[in-house]
């Protein structure tokens, strides 16, 4: 189903699209395919060029999945009818807030202890809620404990990957590479104000190298989000986006 709507939507355009998956899902709630309904009306949560029915759509889905118990397509929905709250400026609404929220004081416990496992995984755990948070609730969350006691914590921050002072790196011969963790390097894009959601993290692995010529190079790869239709694009913009993503591995600077 998903080739055919690709291929309907590449002849006759995303109206036409939109027009026959709300037939999809009118076929499937009289046959009895709640799982199926469900898909279509997340599908035509995405789809919706008008925000207003596209929420309406996943707010059905979301309904629809808890409902049956399905908790894979739940979570999923979960986070799409975040990113359509957070596009509507009401990020306050969103049903991925509150695990945010909690997930990010479950990540500035960890920073406030200096305790870098629990830090990694508390951020590499947040990698599917940045789209829920706002600028200002990490800026206010990190500076908070950074206050407390600057040079310590920003050190520490430091030999997390995140770049936190105007450092230059060490001049090197031959040839030095530092891999930047995928969920640090998002982290920086949430604190900087730029907050993408999980269809739009592709970089996988980030690399940075160090030698005459600075270069970083990445490994793009789809979120498990993606749908299949989004893996048959040959010109998806989450890898589109991802290739100027990577670049930001050139920020960072390692001990």
């Amino acid at each position: 189903m998903s080739a055919v709507l690709l291929a309907h939507t590449a002849c006759k355009g995303i109206d036409s699209a939109v027009a026959l998956v709300r037939k999809y899902v009118v076929q499937l709630r009289e046959r009895g395919d709640r799982r199926g309904e469900v898909k279509m009306l997340h599908r035509l949560s995405t789809m919706s060029q008008v925000p207003p029915d596209a929420l309406n759509s996943g707010q059905a889905a979301l309904a629809l999945a808890t409902e049956i118990g399905d908790g894979v397509q739940e979570a999923a929905i979960k986070s799409t009818v975040t990113d359509l709250y957070v596009a509507m400026g009401k990020t306050d609404k969103a049903p991925n807030r509150k695990p945010a929220m909690k997930a990010l004081g479950e990540l500035v416990k960890a920073f406030e202890a200096q305790d870098k496992d629990r830090f990694q995984d508390a951020a590499k755990y947040m990698d599917g809620f940045y789209n829920a948070l706002k600028q200002e609730d990490i800026e206010l969350a990190i500076t908070r404990v950074i206050s407390k006691d600057p040079p310590t914590y920003m050190a520490f921050l430091e030999a997390n990957g995140e770049q936190v002072a105007d450092q230059k790196p060490v001049a090197t011969t031959g040839q030095t590479a530092k891999t930047v963790l995928h969920e640090m390097m998002y982290f920086g894009f949430s604190s900087g104000g730029i907050s993408y959601g999980p269809r739009y993290r592709p970089n996988r692995i980030s690399t940075k190298r160090f030698n005459s010529t600075t270069r970083t190079i990445s490994v793009l790869q789809l979120n498990d989000q993606s749908d299949q239709w989004e893996r048959e694009l040959g010109y998806n913009p989450s890898m589109l986006d991802g290739t100027l993503q990577h670049t930001a591995a050139a920020g960072y600077y390692p001990d």
